[in-house]
C-alpha cells in the first residue's frame, strides 16, 4: 500500500519475498544463516514524471512469539521518473540477527528529495517469517 498525493494521479503495488540462502523463498529460516528481504515496487501514473530524490526502503520485524521489535537495515535507490519503472531493493539480514521465534516483517518505503521526507511513503505488513535454531 502506497500514501501518495494525490491518490489519482499515482498508483503502487508492491511485494515483498524472503529469500534463504540460496535464494530460494523461504518463511522458514534457520537462525546462524543470512538471509534477503527482496522488496519489489512500481509506481504508474501522470505524476511519476515529477518525482524525483531517492527511495529508502526499510524493513523491520516484531515478535509474535516474543516481545521484540528488530529493524533488520534498510536501503536505498534511486528515484527514476518513469512511469512503470520497476524497483528491485535486497535488504541483506545477516545471521543471528533475530533470536529463534515467529515474527511478523513490516517494510517501509520512504521518499527523500534535497535531503528531506516527502509526503509519499509504501508499506507492505504481513510477511511473517519464523526463525529456528539449526
Amino acid at each position: 500500500m502506497f500514501d501518495t498525493p494525490p491518490a489519482s494521479a499515482i498508483t503502487a503495488t508492491d511485494t515483498v519475498t524472503v529469500l534463504d540462502p540460496d535464494a530460494t523463498p523461504n518463511h522458514v529460516l534457520e537462525r546462524d544463516k543470512p538471509f534477503t528481504i527482496q522488496v519489489d515496487f512500481q509506481l504508474n501514473g501522470p505524476n511519476v514524471q515529477f518525482l524525483g530524490g531517492q527511495w529508502t526502503v526499510t524493513a523491520y520485524a516484531t515478535g509474535l512469539s516474543l516481545p521484540a521489535s528488530v529493524n533488520l537495515g534498510s536501503a536505498t535507490t534511486p528515484l527514476v521518473p518513469t512511469d512503470g519503472h520497476a524497483y528491485s531493493v535486497p535488504i541483506i539480514v545477516a545471521a543471528n540477527a533475530l533470536a529463534e521465534g515467529v515474527y511478523q516483517m513490516v517494510v517501509v518505503i520512504t521518499n527523500q528529495n534535497g535531503g528531506q521526507d516527502t509526503q509519499m511513503a509504501g508499506f507492505n505488513q504481513g510477511t511473517v517469517i519464523d526463525i529456528r535454531e539449526p
